[in-house]
């Protein structure tokens, strides 16, 4: 059995890789409704750009945010070629999770709000499958 991970260590206070400055064709689209979610945003910030699996774009939908709130999240955007920012005006996450999907390039999506972080998507994995352990990867054919 492997050892489960530990949250308490917080993934993404600090970041770990590079920020990517080259356009990549991507694999996986993560997407992130975002309203006024500066709080918590730079650590999920670092928990996407942490990841060893750099064929992602992040699309990220700011749903009505106060225009303070808008340019902080543009100066996340502007640090890396895999992000793309998008403005619609206030309707919800779930509008704007459905916003973002209809702008991915990829068949493959992954749904990240803004203030999760990294750490809690594995705990509600862990919370419904108590029993399994989870990997992500890759095949090319």
């Amino acid at each position: 059995m492997k050892e489960k991970f530990d949250y308490s260590l917080q993934p993404g206070k600090k970041k770990t890789r590079r920020l990517c400055r080259d356009k990549i064709r991507p694999y996986v689209s993560v997407i992130t409704p975002y309203y006024n979610g500066s709080r918590y945003f730079a650590q999920t910030f670092q928990c996407v750009i942490n990841q060893t699996f750099p064929w992602f774009e992040w699309i990220i939908v700011d749903d009505g945010s106060s225009p303070r709130e808008h340019e902080y999240l543009e100066k996340f955007a502007q640090k890396d070629s895999r992000i793309r920012l998008y403005t619609k005006a206030n309707g919800g996450p779930a509008q704007a999770r459905n916003y973002a999907v209809e702008r991915s390039t990829t068949e493959l999506i992954v749904v990240l709000d803004a203030d999760l972080g990294g750490s809690t998507m594995g705990k509600m994995f862990e919370k419904e499958f108590p029993d399994r352990h989870f990997e992500a990867g890759i095949a090319e054919a």
